[in-house]
C-alpha cells in the first residue's frame, strides 16, 4: 500500500469516529428534549386529571341529591378531600 491510500483509510476511519460522536451527541440531545417535553407536559396532565375529578365529584353529588333528596355531610369540615374510590351506577342489563 502506498502512503496516499493509507492516509485515505485513516481519514475515513477518523471520519467514522467523528460521525459516531456526532450521532451519540444527537441521540443524547434527542433524549434530553424528550425528557424536558415530558417534564413540561406534566402540569397539563395534572390539570386534566383535576378537571376529571371535579366533574366526577359534581356528578356524584347530583346523583346523591337525586336519590336521597339532600347531600349528606360525611366530614365535619368544609375542606375538600379527594375520594379514594368512585362508585359508579350499575348498568341496567
Amino acid at each position: 500500500m502506498t502512503n496516499e491510500h493509507q492516509g485515505e483509510e485513516e481519514s475515513s476511519l477518523m471520519g467514522g469516529r467523528v460521525t459516531g460522536r456526532k450521532m451519540l451527541t444527537s441521540h443524547s440531545e434527542l433524549a434530553r428534549e424528550k425528557m424536558w417535553a415530558r417534564i413540561h407536559i406534566i402540569p397539563l396532565l395534572q390539570a386534566e386529571e383535576d378537571r376529571d375529578q371535579v366533574r366526577r365529584w359534581y356528578a356524584d353529588q347530583a346523583r346523591e341529591k337525586e336519590l336521597l333528596g339532600e347531600n349528606t355531610k360525611v366530614y365535619h369540615n368544609e375542606r375538600f378531600v379527594r375520594p379514594t374510590f368512585a362508585l359508579a351506577p350499575q348498568s341496567k342489563n
